[in-house]
Order: C-alpha cells, then structure tokens, then sequence
C-alpha cells in the first residue's frame, strides 16, 4: 500500500499495489482526531475487501457495481448506523449505489445468521473466481440460507410485488409494557409507533435501559427526526426523545451525531474577523485531515461578503468566475479530471430561475463553439 500526494481519488483497489489519497491513509498517532483514525481504518478495510469482492470477483457490467461496492462498503462497519444506513435511508438511492447495498448486505446477514452468511458468500466466491457475476448468482450462493421450501406465501400485491421483510423485536421480560421493533436496525425500513408507545420508548431511553443497544438507540433517535421531517410526528417527540442523550455513555455514537457538523454550523454567523482568524489557524495546520475540516468550515458562511468559496449563498460568487474563467480550469484540470465533471452541476444544482437558465444556456453555446465544452 502506497500513499500519494494529491491523488486523484480516495483510493483504488490496484491488485498488488493498493494507492491511497494522503488524506485518506497517513495519521499522526499523536494528533490525530478518533474520527480521523476511524476514516482511514474505514478507507484501507475498504480498499483490502476489494481483493475479493470486485478484484477476485468481479461484476459482469456497471449495473451490478453494487456487488463490488456494496460488499467493500459493509466491510468498514465501524459505526454503520450512523455513517452509512441513516444517510441512505434519507435519500432516494438505485440500487447500484454503495451505502444501500451495503445496507442489504447487512439485512441479509441478520436475516440468515452471521455464520450462514459467511458460508453462502465463501461459496460464491470459490464457485465465481476470476470470473464475472450479476446479482441472482450470489443470491443463488446465499439461497438455501433464505427460503423454507415449505412456507407458502400469499402475494396480495396489485403489481404482483414480494417483499420478504424480516420482522424482529424486543420488550421488557416484566410485564410487556413497550416494544422496540427491528432489533439492532438489522432490517432496512422505518417504523413508527403509536404516541403511546413512543413515550414508553423515550422513558426507556432516559433510564439508560440495558435491553436498548447503541444500535436501538441510534434506531429510535434516526427515525424519530426522519419521521418528523416528514410530518408524521410532531417535532416534539423528535426533541423530547433526544433529551436521552444527556445520560448516553457512548462517546464514539455521540461524536458521529455532532462533530460533522458543530465546526461549520459555529461558522455560519461568523464575522470577518472570524473568518481570518479560522484561515490563520488553516494555514498553520499541519494536519491534512484537519485542514479538510476547515476548509468546510471556511465556506460556512452566510454573508457573501466573506465567503472564499461555494456554499448556497454564494453561488452567484462562485458561478460568476466559473463562466469567466472556464477556458483557464479546462487547461489546467483537462475534460477528463472527474472532479470538473462534477464542478457544474454541484455550482448549477440550486438554480431555479429563467435567468439562470438563460444563462446556463449561453455559456454551453459559448464554449461548445470554443471547443471547451461545459458539459
């Protein structure tokens, strides 16, 4: 395993010789954040489960990806809840895309067993090496694990649809007052209670209840907020519940709710005093992984007067030099550089006026003629 400066991607699976970003696999034992630490563990288990699932086996076309990707992403784990499920149950994520599959991987393992899982992925493994393979043939290595031969099933579904969805719970062993459902967020859905319910669970929260794991808790925390979001509680619930975390002893799950965030969001009101003096403290540092943090941090602010890079209030900033200077980022980066692949749609992704559009529209004429194509 190699690092290098200013590499292109995160990291790639080379057979033999995986490469890393520097970001992305060196760490000061000294100063190093435990996020840091946990970031790079996460990337090399990444890269090394790639041997096998996607080097050793590898997907027939681009729409199994999800079998290379899905299977190097459940390998990181390290708080999965948090860092991978919860985010992807808040999207509208295809089926190709990693933290979903990853996220079924999982489903699957609880529903056949972790010692079933590891037989049926081993058999498909030795069955498909150094060949290519779509999704039915590692269900057919995972298959006698799943199904019972002799169950039958009634499909009530308009568009003939079946959803086998594996239905766990826990209680108190006393006098069955409340009911947690999904055990450990092993299942990949929601569930909402009645209003009832969802009090006893907040009580049992508050009393550090010891047949709540971390993962129930992350469970009931993520979903009460997605539920509320979305209008199916009220907002207070969402916030009573989160009063528990006054008494939550695991600092690695509280860490992974709030450090992301509370740099950038202190940032957002900042003055320019303020500004300079997190970019003095930016320049200073010597930390890649730091640095990355800041420069997040640096784009926080709402005030475009200060802003130094993109955020949604300054995306007139940011458009403005794009359309001035493309012909100059093209022969620097070239048309092939991914990240100034991704440069317009993340600049152009809010535009929501005829103006805009107008002018979208103009600079693709533009530098189409030119011969520096914008998209």
């Amino acid at each position: 395993m190699i690092a290098i400066p200013d590499y292109v991607s995160g990291a790639t699976e080379h057979w033999g010789l995986v490469t890393y970003r520097e970001t992305q696999f060196l760490v000061d034992e000294a100063t190093a954040s435990a996020t840091n630490k946990i970031g790079v563990a996460n990337t090399i288990a990444h890269e090394l489960a790639h041997m096998w699932f996607g080097n050793l086996v590898t997907m027939k076309w681009w729409d199994e990806v999800w079998l290379n990707e899905g299977f190097a992403s459940y390998m990181q784990l390290d708080q999965f809840l948090t860092k991978t499920l919860h985010p992807v149950l808040t999207t509208d994520a295809k089926l190709s895309s990693h933290p979903i599959g990853a996220s079924i991987l999982r489903m699957l393992e609880g529903f056949t067993g972790e010692e079933n899982f590891r037989r049926g992925v081993s058999d498909y493994l030795k069955k498909y090496e150094f060949g290519n393979t779509v999704t039915q043939q590692l269900l057919s290595s995972l298959e006698p694990f799943l199904l019972n031969p002799e169950a039958t099933y009634q499909n009530d579904s308009d568009y003939n649809y079946r959803w086998f969805v594996p239905i766990t719970f826990k209680t108190n062993k006393d006098d069955e007052t409340w009911l947690k459902i999904n055990n450990n967020q092993v299942g990949f859905y929601r569930v909402n209670y009645t209003q009832e319910m969802w009090q006893k669970l907040v009580e049992q929260l508050k009393h550090r209840s010891e047949q709540l794991s971390i993962s129930d808790r992350a469970h009931l925390l993520n979903d009460a907020f997605s539920l509320a979001m979305a209008r199916v509680v009220p907002y207070g619930l969402a916030l009573d519940l989160s009063t528990y975390l006054s008494v939550e002893q695991d600092y690695k799950y509280v860490q992974s709710l709030i450090t992301p965030l509370y740099m950038k969001q202190s940032m957002k009101s900042a003055s320019q005093e303020e500004w300079d003096r997190l970019w003095v403290i930016y320049l200073k540092e010597e930390d890649v992984q730091e640095k990355s943090k800041i420069r997040l941090a640096l784009t926080a602010p709402r005030d475009e007067a200060i802003l130094k890079s993109s955020n949604p209030a300054g995306t007139s900033l940011v458009w403005d030099d794009v359309r001035a200077r493309w012909p100059e980022y093209v022969d620097r980066f070239t048309l092939n550089s991914r990240y100034l692949g991704n440069f317009i749609p993340g600049v152009t992704a809010s535009f929501d006026t005829e103006d805009r559009l107008k002018q979208f529209n103009i600079c693709i004429t533009v530098y189409s003629v030119h011969g520096e194509r914008l998209i």
